[in-house]
């Protein structure tokens, strides 16, 4: 049995390019199904998407598996920005790792967290569905003639949260 190490940093500036080169794999692979190549394209050559982690590396946090940034997500406040992992390193329970990771340090600062994701990304629906997340809202993006569902999470108080002295 294959046994992985998995850190989780927070990202710095020398971080930056390989983060923007797993984005565009993530991008490339997982968006075109619901967005199309066209619009794909358009978003990666814009820059958009360089300058989401360009602005967000302060509140970046990176998934490393044996020495290697297979992931990350980036936050604004209560509010989880972007998740990602690497297109070789995903379905296999790493997506669902770093997201209890960033919603335990969410949740130490917020009783209620928040994510957006597009309503034709059939695959990333079932995932928040499935990890306790609850559709809110949709909102349509005129610009892109898109749907984005509003999700929203709570913190929930288990039985591991208490210790009697």
């Amino acid at each position: 049995m294959h046994t992985s190490l998995i850190l989780y940093r927070q990202a710095t500036k020398n971080d930056a390019q390989h983060l923007k080169d797993i984005a565009r794999r993530v991008i490339n692979t997982n968006y075109v199904p619901f967005l199309g190549t066209d619009l794909t394209t358009a978003f990666i050559e814009s820059g958009m998407s360089d300058q989401e982690i360009d602005e967000g590396l302060a509140n970046c946090t990176l998934m490393i598996c044996n020495g290697q940034i297979i992931g990350f997500a980036i936050t604004n406040k209560d509010i989880l920005h972007v998740i990602m992992i690497d297109v070789p390193f995903q379905s296999v329970g790493h997506g669902s790792a770093l997201l209890a990771h960033v919603e335990e340090k969410l949740f130490l600062h917020y009783k209620c967290i928040y994510l957006q994701s597009f309503k034709d990304n059939v695959l990333a629906t079932q995932f928040y569905l499935t990890k306790g997340w609850i559709l809110i809202n949709e909102e349509e993006v005129p610009e892109l003639g898109k749907i984005m569902f509003q999700f929203e999470k709570h913190k929930t108080i288990t039985d591991s949260n208490f210790r009697i002295t």
